[in-house]
């Protein structure tokens, strides 16, 4: 009969607190299956005297382990980890499996994709996603997750999962104690990719870690919105992601086919999305438009959102996007009064909470009617305005 931890788990909650420090080895089986791995055991093993250590080959017996500790590090998150159990558990129940994720975590999410799971929830983990094996840097959890996640076969619960993950590397706060796990050897941070995004804030660790694996992150988003027919059909941590990662976005010619798929995406459906909707979409426009070589060719695709978008932090986007647009294209003067015209049209009035700032907008009207007579208004510019100003009339009616 394979060993099994159902008891010692049953037991856990009622004596795992006992324990001071607490410690992941409470589990009898689990101390047992790991300790011929530690260091500690070393002394009391001689040369030749047993066999190979014991390989949990039971899937029950693993995922029963795994469960143990992720039970473990989602209640003690400030365990003081040795180096010796950090690497025993990498020894016996992670690297002997990496390969096998991609094939094997397809239809749901295994009891290993938990356990990184786990990590992500807390930034002192996160070293933990990079930690590989000895001389073999690609051995490693996060680049077999981010295979996982771009498996056409895998099922919505896995790459759920996976995006959950993705959004707390993007969104948590670096972890500031002293309590830090060791996990050398681990992947250093491409710090010159770090330099070539020129971001105006520090990028965090998370965000560090996932900078090799934009790519495959925008692929993915690229193949989900390429099949959503419907608008619904996009979730709501694919929006969160895609709206993070596109300020990681290098690449023009992704940056490129993503738009194209993103702006009809924002003007589909008689009804306007949610507002939280419309900013993450339109948050990945601005970040992509500044990476595409010529920006100002999307000003005819971006004029009838100015038509249908209503809330006012998506509005308020739109003319950051313009603006982003018009400094890329500071030769063109023509262009930049006239992204000046639409931002006064939308202008804003910084004494009150989301009120319009009604004499801006007005001498905005007069400097249009003004550049109309002077031919100054180019088609572009033009459609936007049209589409602004039935915007307009719409509200007022």
């Amino acid at each position: 009969t394979p060993p099994t931890l159902h008891t010692p788990q049953q037991l856990r909650p009622r004596y795992g607190h006992t324990r001071t420090p607490p410690s992941p080895t409470y589990s009898p089986t689990v101390a047992a299956t790991l300790w011929p791995h530690t260091d500690s055991s070393k002394p009391y093993i001689l040369p030749n005297s047993c066999g190979p250590p014991v390989d949990p080959v039971s899937p029950c017996f693993r995922t029963s382990c795994l469960e143990a500790f992720t039970y473990f590090f989602n209640q003690f998150e400030s365990y003081p980890w040795s180096t010796g159990e950090i690497d025993a558990l990498f020894r016996v129940m992670v690297f002997p499996y990496l390969e096998k994720l991609p094939i094997e975590g397809i239809h749901s999410p295994t009891a290993l994709l938990k356990l990184f799971s786990a990590w992500s929830k807390q930034p002192r983990c996160f070293v933990l996603l990079v930690k590989h094996a000895e001389g073999q840097p690609t051995m490693c959890a996060l680049p077999h997750i981010m295979r996982l996640l771009g498996s056409p076969k895998a099922r919505p619960s896995v790459t759920g999962t996976i995006l959950e993950m993705v959004e707390r590397l993007l969104t948590l706060e670096d972890y500031e104690g002293d309590a830090r796990i060791p996990a050398e050897p681990a992947l250093a941070i491409d710090t010159a990719a770090v330099a070539r995004l020129n971001l105006r804030e520090r990028l965090n660790y998370g965000s560090c870690l996932l900078l090799p694996h934009v790519g495959s992150l925008l692929a993915y988003l690229h193949s989900r919105l390429t099949a959503s027919k419907r608008r619904s059909r996009l979730s709501r941590q694919e929006l969160s992601v895609l709206s993070r990662v596109s300020e990681l976005a290098s690449d023009p010619i992704t940056s490129d086919s993503l738009l194209r798929l993103l702006l009809p995406l924002l003007g589909r459906g008689r009804q306007e999305p949610p507002e939280t909707v419309v900013t993450d979409l339109l948050t990945s426009v601005g970040n992509l438009i500044s990476q595409v070589a010529q920006p100002h060719t999307y000003l005819r695709s971006l004029a009838p959102l100015f038509g249908t978008v209503s809330h006012v932090t998506p509005r308020k986007l739109l003319s950051s996007v313009l603006e982003s647009i018009s400094k890329r294209c500071d030769g063109d003067k023509a262009l930049m009064s006239g992204v000046q015209l639409v931002v006064g049209l939308n202008a804003w009035d910084a004494r009150w909470v989301e009120q319009p700032d009604f004499i801006r907008r007005l001498d905005a009207f007069k400097q249009v009617h003004a550049s109309l007579d002077a031919g100054e208004i180019g088609p572009d510019i033009g459609a936007i305005i049209i589409h602004n100003c039935f915007y307009i009339l719409r509200k007022v009616g």
